[in-house]
């Protein structure tokens, strides 16, 4: 039972990574805090930096695509299979990207007066310990004898 729900939270945490992902690689304009930390209407900034802002918004958007398909695939194959290395490396890649998110979005925050989606954010990283600790954290009722 706490594979099946460790399962789900991942799942669900790919899925949102993906969804990231496909809304910054189509996204023909920055998110509404990437234009309130620039300062600047979008359509006042010179046709060079709007490519190139929308550029590096499609490659983290890539990224975040690249991550969720490894650790769809790693959650469809090893982790059903029961495969320990997936334990240990789903929640330590999830955990990477949305403690680098964090980092850069405090930073975001602390230089400029736009708010990004951290509450999201932080979500994801308790999403993602809640479901590590259920695959690598011994079973109360098991290491007590009980079944």
């Amino acid at each position: 039972m706490k594979r099946r729900i460790a399962f789900v939270c991942y799942l669900g945490v790919s899925l949102l990574l993906m969804g990231f992902g496909i809304r910054y690689y189509f996204g023909g304009e920055l998110m509404p805090y990437h234009l309130e930390a620039i300062g600047v209407p979008w359509e006042t900034l010179p046709e060079t930096l709007r490519f190139m802002f929308l550029l590096f918004m499609n490659g983290v958007g890539v990224g975040f695509i690249c991550v969720s398909a490894a650790m769809l695939v790693m959650l469809f194959v090893p982790f059903r299979r029961g495969e320990r290395w997936a334990d240990l490396t789903l929640p330590g890649i999830g955990l990477a990207v949305s403690g680098m998110l964090v980092v850069m979005m405090c930073s975001i925050m602390q230089h400029t007066t736009a708010r990004p989606p951290m509450t999201m954010v932080l979500v994801t990283c308790g999403v993602l310990l809640f479901a590590a600790a259920l695959t690598l954290l011994p079973c109360c009722r098991c290491s007590s004898g009980r079944n």
